[in-house]
């Protein structure tokens, strides 16, 4: 199963993500049909490949052969009824439920009895989408990284009704397109990069808010010890390297003094108030230049930190 039982595909939106998506099956050998209902998201999606594939070349991730191959694989559409006939589709419109629900719905209607459905959601619970279709089995969640084309990490997240030949086929797709799927067996909110990701965040700003801390130095202890170690071993191989002894001690005592607010910290919301969402309108906690070159930059930086990693040779 997987990359050898798929000669076409459907990605639907043409957002940040369902381009990006597109490229990473494309550059395996699948032909992909992109669809959205609007014509410019579909214009910025080709400037935006383009652009993208500009960058792998630039890297030596790619050739310019290659690539063009790749681009001549993505065709586009307006219309889900061009996706008749794909072995396998990926949603990845607006977090909307009934956006996304009236889509599965649609592909239910277009798409052959046994195509898996699969949604790029990052929040929504998946049975709730799984029920507008009458294949609830063939239906789960594949929750790509941003960016798609460089991160190589996929969340599975399996539907109560999710079977075992979906999870087996989904999970052998993204290993044969260069993706490390992590399988969910069950629908829990924020799913599992969020949980890890906002847990960690929740902390560093209540010790902010508490003037423990300063920004800077909450990076810092990020990116030059965090960070690092993280390339090598995941926090549960860490808890073995530090000892179960040791580890329960420090939970004993640590635990009870670590923030358990329910409510979002002040300082995002202040953030918010004023309009400062971070390198999108310039400023967050930081002060930003042009949005576009410093996203562009960590893209640049984080993709050679994969290459060093071994990901892309």
């Amino acid at each position: 199963m997987g990359i050898d039982d798929l000669s076409a595909a459907g990605v639907v939106g043409a957002g940040e993500m369902g381009p990006g998506i597109a490229l990473t099956l494309a550059r395996h050998g699948v032909d992909v049909t992109l669809v959205d209902q609007s014509e410019a998201a579909l214009e910025d999606a080709r400037d935006e490949l383009e652009h993208v594939t500009d960058l792998l070349v630039d890297r030596d991730v790619a050739t310019e052969s290659a690539t063009g191959e790749a681009l001549d694989r993505i065709r586009t559409a307006t219309e889900l009824s061009d996706l008749a006939g794909v072995d396998y589709v990926t949603e990845a419109v607006t977090e909307d439920l009934d956006v996304k629900r009236e889509v599965f719905a649609d592909l239910d209607e277009v798409c052959d009895e046994d195509v898996v459905l699969a949604s790029n959601t990052s929040s929504i619970d998946i049975d709730d989408i799984a029920a507008a279709t009458s294949r609830p089995e063939r239906v789960l969640v594949t929750h790509w990284m941003n960016p798609p084309w460089v991160v190589p990490v996929v969340e599975v997240v399996l539907g109560d009704r999710t079977s075992d030949d979906t999870e087996s086929f989904v999970v052998d797709l993204l290993e044969d397109v260069g993706r490390s799927p992590v399988v969910l067996n069950e629908v829990v909110p924020g799913y599992l990069i969020n949980r890890m990701n906002f847990a960690l965040a929740r902390e560093a700003l209540h010790l902010m808010e508490r003037g423990v801390v300063e920004k800077e130095d909450v990076d810092t202890l990020f990116t030059d010890a965090f960070g690092p170690r993280y390339t090598l071993m995941g926090p549960i191989e860490m808890l073995d390297l530090f000892g179960h002894d040791t580890n329960l001690a420090i939970s004993e005592y640590l635990f009870p003094d670590l923030c358990d607010d329910d409510e979002p910290s002040s300082l995002v919301e202040d953030l918010v108030e004023r309009g400062d969402l971070g390198m999108k309108t310039g400023r967050g906690f930081y002060d930003y230049g042009d949005e576009r070159q410093d996203v562009e930059s960590i893209d640049r930086a984080l993709l050679d930190r994969y290459r060093e990693l071994g990901r892309y040779e």
